[in-house]
């Protein structure tokens, strides 16, 4: 029997009807989505585990870039607060990121409970769903859920943490929808999500202008958890997005502690590296560094996405372990100085230390119809594995 989610009136954060959030979501018509009576399921960080054995369509990591503590097993920063949660059915996927705000036991526990009643509230919901636009209350409840479970055993709310959340469905359309599959997410914090077209050979991103101070890490924009007056979510950079996709496009979800190493700020390159036409970041307009900001994001994260010494198959594993293993090299200068000079503040000086140390999270799952059994003969065929060898983290 399935738990269901109840959330008392008084704890929404957000009603559907009130508000327009949503209200650009196209009223395509979705196709008969086909559930499992129990879904094939990939979660994480601790204990990572894929049911049914590992497949083809979906792979997430999540790891730390902090120094490691001396004489100690332990990371700065532990315990890791980032988490994930993927729900793999016939013919959709619900994914889930979220990143728990500052450090510490309760944004863990937070990003953790989070991640898993977001999904749960899905799950128990979604065949209501007949067209796009309707998956737009759907998400903004999802939200709710995931906020209530933060704080409903708390005789006192503020002892609960924070987390950024950003999730989503990849559905199958039907009738005159322009593509046979679209995305519908939502976000609040700083998680980002990328949109690879397979025909173009391109990058998008679905969530651009939702990262805007990165200087200061405190500060994900919005967050759900005790924030704002009464215990409610900080609403800030709420948002609700879409896109149209097709069969083998892949769809990208990294927390901040991935896509902040590949902003060209972090990177120590000047504004005028990137075309424009200021020598410092304080003189940019916002709006115009984020455009030609994204653009370098994108064009570095498929550089990763077609690097030619991975081979001609990209799967979601392999680009998971680019991506993560960029991160880690990109931060390994910072890292090292800390954990040689453990009592040293490292220098803000972002071309001799560049990136940025993080919880770290990525998420990326292949667009299309799932086969449990196909999915794991390719992945039998094709040698795929986590062992320490090739997957060292």
């Amino acid at each position: 029997m399935k738990k269901k989610v109840i959330i008392p009136e008084h704890h929404i954060i957000l009603k559907a009807e009130e508000i327009s959030l949503g209200d650009n979501l196209p009223t395509w018509k979705i196709d008969n989505l086909k559930l499992f009576s129990n879904p094939v399921i990939c979660s994480g960080p601790h204990p990572y585990y894929f049911t049914d054995g590992e497949f083809h369509t979906v792979f997430a990591s999540t790891i730390s870039t902090y120094p490691q503590y001396a004489y100690s097993n332990k990371r700065e920063g532990d315990p890791v607060c980032d988490s994930f949660r993927i729900q793999i059915y016939p013919n959709f996927i619900v994914v889930c990121i979220t990143d728990g705000c500052n450090w510490g036991e309760r944004p863990r526990e937070a990003s953790n409970k989070a991640k898993d009643n977001f999904t749960l509230y899905i799950q128990n919901n979604i065949t209501n769903a007949k067209n796009l636009k309707s998956i737009g209350p759907i998400l903004i409840a999802a939200l709710d859920a995931a906020h209530y479970s933060i704080v409903e055993d708390k005789k006192d709310i503020w002892m609960a943490g924070t987390t950024t959340l950003l999730g989503g469905l990849c559905v199958p359309m039907k009738g005159s929808a322009p593509t046979k599959w679209g995305f519908v997410g939502i976000t609040i914090g700083d998680c980002k999500a990328y949109l690879w077209k397979e025909k173009e050979k391109e990058v998008i991103d679905l969530t651009e202008g939702n990262r805007m101070n990165i200087t200061d890490p405190r500060d994900p924009g919005g967050r759900i958890g005790p924030h704002a007056n009464g215990g409610g979510a900080d609403l800030r950079n709420l948002s609700i997005f879409y896109t149209p996709c097709e069969e083998e496009d892949l769809i990208l979800i990294l927390s901040d502690g991935v896509h902040d190493n590949f902003d060209p700020q972090t990177l120590g390159k000047v504004p005028r590296a990137i075309g424009l036409d200021q020598d410092d970041w304080d003189s940019v307009d916002i709006a115009i560094g984020t455009k030609a900001k994204t653009k370098y994001m994108c064009n570095l994260i498929k550089s990763l996405i077609v690097d030619p010494t991975m081979g001609n198959t990209m799967t979601p594993k392999l680009i998971t372990k680019q991506i993560i293993t960029y991160c880690l090299n990109l931060t390994a200068p910072s890292r090292e100085f800390m954990e040689q000079n453990p009592f040293a503040a490292l220098a803000s000086d972002y071309e001799k230390y560049p990136g940025k140390m993080d919880h770290t999270t990525c998420i990326v799952f292949r667009v299309g119809l799932f086969d449990k059994e196909k999915e794991k003969l390719y992945s039998i065929s094709q040698k795929e594995t986590t062992c320490p060898d090739i997957w060292p983290f």
